[in-house]
């Protein structure tokens, strides 16, 4: 039934994050920038292949646990969950209200995960606390915007927007990661 989507999208992706932050936190250490850059590429080249969409897919718990694997490593490695994430997501054309809502659980709960080992690894140093001090105040005027301009947008209108969107940034994606590894 169309209720239960909303509850079958989010469990179908939301347990395999963390776990990805487990299988890599020993690397973590070791991840240089070249590792970086291959994941961007990946991610754009998977990112481009999902733009050939037709009708909306059902969720999927093996695909659904890939891709949010996949979105818990590259955020963790690269702060790049977002891209595996839609790359899962899209295809399912939730309601606009339903993608953005379960984006930002699922969003929440990966970086949540990250805190500990971000700590661990010596990320919270005072440039980056200084620099989330400074974005801080625009936090709550993007989420009011953001809510406000999905509360009025139809599918019709979301979904070519997104797809844009996500074209964009496979473009900016295998552009960095190539230019990384060949430029």
């Amino acid at each position: 039934p169309e209720d239960a989507m909303p509850s079958r999208f989010f469990r179908s992706i939301r347990a395999s994050a963390a776990p990805s932050f487990d299988l890599f936190d020993n690397h973590a250490r070791h991840a240089d920038a070249e590792l970086t850059r291959t994941l961007r590429v990946l991610e754009g080249e998977a990112l481009s292949e999902r733009l050939k969409q037709g009708a909306a897919r059902q969720p999927n718990a093996a695909a659904g646990s890939f891709w949010g694997g996949v979105a818990g490593f590259t955020s963790f490695v690269a702060h790049a969950g977002g891209a595996p994430y839609q790359v899962y997501t899209l295809p399912l054309k939730p309601d606009p209200k339903v993608f953005a809502g379960t984006a930002t659980i699922f969003f929440a709960v990966v970086n949540t995960v990250k805190l500990v080992p971000y700590f661990a690894l010596g990320q919270f140093d005072t440039t980056n606390l200084a620099a989330s001090a400074v974005l801080m105040p625009l936090a709550p005027l993007a989420t009011v915007a953001g809510v406000w301009i999905v509360k009025r947008m139809s599918a019709n209108v979301f979904y070519p927007f997104m797809n844009l969107m996500l074209a964009l940034v496979s473009v900016k994606l295998v552009w960095d990661g190539a230019m990384g590894i060949w430029g």
